[in-house]
C-alpha cells in the first residue's frame, strides 16, 4: 500500500508540473507567437471579463499545489493514513487527466484550433464534475479541516471551468460568424450569464458549495468591468448577477459553518 501511495503522489506531481510548464511557456515564449490574452482579443464578445479576472488562476494553482503537497506528505510519511491514501488513489487518475487536458487546451488554443479547444474544455469540465461526484459520494469522508478544504480545491476549479467553457463557446461562435451572435451579442451574453447564475443557485446554494458561488461572483464582476461602457444591459446584468451569487455564497457558507460546528469539524 505504501508503494502505491508514492506512485499515486508522484504521477500527480509529474502531471501537475507538466501542466504548469506548458502554461508558463504559453505566455513566456509565447506559443505560436501569441499570448493567451492576445488570442482572446481576436474573438471579442460581450462575455469577456476584465483582464484582472484571470488572476484567479494563481489561486487555483496554489490550491492544487496544496493538494500535491498533501498527497506527497501522505505517501512518504512512515505511518499509513489509510483514509487519506484511499482518497488520493481515488482522485489521482482524474486529477492527472485534468492536468493533461488543461495543458492540451493551451496547445489547441494557442494554435487557434478553437473547435478542438472547446472539445478539450468540455472533457476537462466532465472530469472535474466526476471528481466532484466522487467527493460527494464518499462513504468515509476525511476528518477535520481536510474535510472542507479538499472540496475547496476542486469545487473552485470546477466553478471556473464552468465559466471558461461558456467563454470558449462564445469564442467559437465568433469564429464561425454565427449571425444571431453578431445581431444580438449583448442578449446572448445575458443568457450565458443567466446560465452561470443558475449554476450558482444550484451548486452554490442548493448543494451548499459557497466557494462555487464566490468564484462565479468573481467572474461576473469581471464581466461587469470588462463590458462597462460597451453594453449597459450586459454590465448591469453582470453586476446584479455578481451580487446575487455573492449573497448565495455568504448564505451557503454560513449554513455550512453551522453544520460543521454541529458535527464538530470547526
Amino acid at each position: 500500500m505504501h508503494k502505491a501511495n508514492k506512485i499515486n503522489a508522484l504521477v500527480q506531481l509529474v502531471a501537475f508540473l507538466l501542466m504548469l510548464a506548458i502554461n508558463a511557456a504559453a505566455n513566456i515564449l509565447p506559443l505560436n507567437g501569441l499570448t493567451t490574452g492576445e488570442i482572446s482579443a481576436m474573438y471579442p464578445n460581450f462575455f469577456v471579463p476584465a483582464g484582472y479576472t484571470f488572476s484567479i488562476w494563481l489561486v487555483l494553482y496554489l490550491l492544487q499545489s496544496w493538494w500535491i503537497l498533501f498527497s506527497l506528505r501522505v505517501a512518504f510519511q512512515k505511518k499509513d493514513d489509510l483514509p487519506a491514501a484511499g482518497l488520493i488513489a481515488l482522485l489521482m487518475p482524474y486529477f492527472s487527466l485534468a492536468c493533461m487536458l488543461n495543458a492540451f487546451w493551451i496547445m489547441a488554443w494557442h494554435f487557434l484550433q478553437i473547435s478542438l479547444s472547446l472539445i478539450v474544455m468540455v472533457l476537462l469540465l466532465l472530469v472535474l464534475i466526476t471528481i466532484y461526484i466522487q467527493l460527494r459520494a464518499l462513504t468515509v469522508p476525511p476528518e477535520g479541516w481536510i474535510s472542507w478544504f479538499i472540496p475547496v480545491v476542486f469545487v473552485s476549479y470546477l466553478a471556473w471551468i464552468c465559466v471558461a467553457t461558456i467563454a470558449n463557446v462564445a469564442a467559437l461562435l465568433i469564429k464561425i460568424k454565427a449571425d444571431h451572435w453578431f445581431d444580438n451579442g449583448p442578449l446572448w451574453s445575458v443568457l450565458m450569464m443567466a446560465v452561470a447564475l443558475l449554476l450558482s443557485v444550484w451548486i452554490g446554494g442548493k448543494r451548499r458549495e459557497p466557494v462555487f458561488a464566490f468564484v462565479l461572483c468573481w467572474a461576473l464582476l469581471g464581466i461587469y468591468h470588462g463590458q462597462y461602457g460597451k453594453s449597459a444591459m450586459v454590465a448591469y446584468f453582470a453586476m446584479g448577477a455578481s451580487v446575487v451569487s455573492g449573497v448565495i455564497g455568504v448564505y451557503s457558507g454560513f449554513n455550512k459553518m453551522k453544520e460543521s460546528a454541529i458535527n464538530g469539524v470547526l
